[in-house]
Parts: C-alpha cells; sequence; structure tokens
C-alpha cells in the first residue's frame, strides 16, 4: 500500500507519461572568452567554458576582475549556472549584450558565500555577449569559475541542479545525470540498502510539485525533505510499501520554499538498483 503524509499527494503516471525531459543547448560551451586577467597559464579562461568540472578559470589576487563571453551569435537567454571554486565572489553583477557595446546589469550578487553554486534565471532577453563582472573576494586569492553554462529558458528550476548522492554507480550513473533533462542517461545507485540524493537549486525557489522518472529502479519506500539553509530539513512527502513504478507525479498540498531537496531511499524492491531518469522540481 503506498501512503502519502501530510504534505503530498501521489499520482501514478506510467500511462501517461507526466514528464516531459527536455534537453537545452548550453550556449557557453567551447565559446570564446575574455578575461581581465589569469593567476597562471593553467587557469585560463576557456577552461570555464570546456564542459569539465574540474578545470576551472583563476583571476589574479586582487578586487575588480571580469569575464566575458561571446556566443557566436545573439541567443534567447533564460538560465546562467555558475559553479564556483572555493574562491568566488562577495558580490559580483552579470551583464548582458547584443553588441559588445551596450552592456545591461541582469543579476547582481552582494552576499555571495565560498564555494558557491549559483542558478540565475532571467527575464527571456536576447543577448551575445555575457560580462561576469567579479567585484569582491570572500578570500585572499582571486576569483575562480568551474564551469559557466548559459541555456535558454527552462521550465524545471532544477535543471541542472548540483547534485549528490551517498552513493553512485560510476561513471554512467553520475548523480548530475538526474537532472540533465535526458532520459537517455540516469543516476543509479545499489539497492539493498537505505541511500540518498540531494539537490541544490541555486537559491530559494517556490516548490509545488516533483514530477520523477525512475526508469528500472523506484523505491519500494522513500521519504522526500526539502530545506531551505541545507541544514534544517522537513519531511514533505513519505511513500512505503509501494509498487514498482516508472513515473510519478508528488503534489505538495501547498507551494513550499527550498533550496535543497533530499531524497531518502529506505528500501529498494527486490533489491534492484535505485535509478533517477529525470527529476523536475516545479513552481
Amino acid at each position: 500500500m503506498t501512503t502519502g503524509k501530510a504534505l503530498a499527494i501521489l499520482f501514478f503516471a506510467a500511462a501517461t507519461g507526466v514528464l516531459m525531459a527536455e534537453e537545452y543547448p548550453n550556449y557557453a560551451r567551447n565559446c570564446t572568452t575574455w578575461r581581465s586577467s589569469v593567476e597562471y597559464p593553467q587557469y585560463e579562461s576557456c577552461l570555464a567554458v570546456d564542459g569539465i568540472a574540474s578545470t576551472r578559470w583563476s583571476s589574479g589576487r586582487t578586487d575588480s576582475e571580469w569575464l566575458m563571453l561571446d556566443l557566436g551569435r545573439v541567443r534567447r537567454i533564460g538560465r546562467i549556472v555558475l559553479n564556483w571554486e572555493t574562491s568566488a565572489p562577495l558580490s559580483y553583477v552579470i551583464q548582458l549584450s547584443t553588441d559588445d557595446e551596450h552592456y545591461t546589469d541582469v543579476f547582481e550578487q552582494t552576499a555571495g558565500v565560498k564555494g558557491a553554486f549559483d542558478i540565475v534565471d532571467i527575464a527571456p532577453r536576447e543577448a551575445r555577449f555575457i560580462r561576469i563582472d567579479c567585484r569582491e573576494r570572500t578570500t585572499e586569492y582571486g576569483f575562480s569559475l568551474y564551469e559557466i553554462e548559459v541555456y535558454p529558458p527552462v521550465k524545471s528550476p532544477a535543471y541542472r541542479s548540483k547534485a549528490w548522492a551517498g552513493a553512485s554507480l560510476m561513471p554512467e550513473g553520475a548523480p548530475e545525470y538526474a537532472t540533465d533533462g535526458s532520459l537517455r542517461t540516469s543516476w543509479r545507485a545499489p539497492g539493498g540498502k537505505a541511500q540518498w540524493i540531494q539537490f541544490n537549486l541555486g537559491k530559494v525557489r517556490r516548490v509545488s510539485r516533483l514530477e520523477i522518472d525512475w526508469g528500472q529502479g523506484s523505491p519500494k519506500s522513500f521519504t522526500v525533505q526539502l530545506s531551505e539553509d541545507g541544514r534544517r530539513f522537513f519531511d514533505a512527502y513519505v511513500a512505503t510499501d509501494r509498487p514498482p513504478l516508472s513515473k510519478e507525479t508528488i503534489q505538495l498540498t501547498a507551494p513550499r520554499r527550498a533550496r535543497y531537496i533530499k531524497l531518502n531511499f529506505k528500501e529498494s524492491i527486490a533489491g534492484n538498483c535505485y535509478e533517477i531518469r529525470e527529476l523536475e522540481a516545479l513552481p
């Protein structure tokens, strides 16, 4: 029997196929870049758009540094993802331009933290050039950015969110595959014992429902927890003694504010692995 406690109602949706996963182009991938400075040659600005999370751009050790991207042509932009290294900016501004002459501020951060992961959604806007104007540091080093990704407007706030898990069947079952918009990839973890996966939405957002494609690894019992700060979590949904499911929608009884979503899997079905082909968190 499946039960929902207090905050959610479960809808089985295998037949209707409610999950509409979408892959969006990353306009920043391998685009042309410029920078105000570089700390060492191995930390050039092009490494912030190479699609490899372990490489990075690192500036000189001063405030007021910048990184600029040329997307090649004018694009319609709706989401910018910035995966900072420890040396993230305390304050920075994102500026957009179609002609590299007239720039408009579309986002300002004034309370950044070390190692920040920022997902910035803006009102859809046409732009070819993106400038990250880093103004004040959080460390004695410069500004350091692992990766910047640029997308058109997206539907799910969870798209390309930062994900990590207690265990993963690597490399083909990495946590980030659960929110990459593709049903050809998935996060997978060993079954037979408790597991968990957690998502960082980049900022506190309104969440009213989750849409999940389980692939071949839906859990027999699990809990959905939400948090604004990553420390204090509350149970938003609890399900036990479930049959195998492929897709489902979890509709909260009221919209909730959350930056972090954590799924705690207590029991797998017949010892199978846990799997999430795609998770969408919708307002």
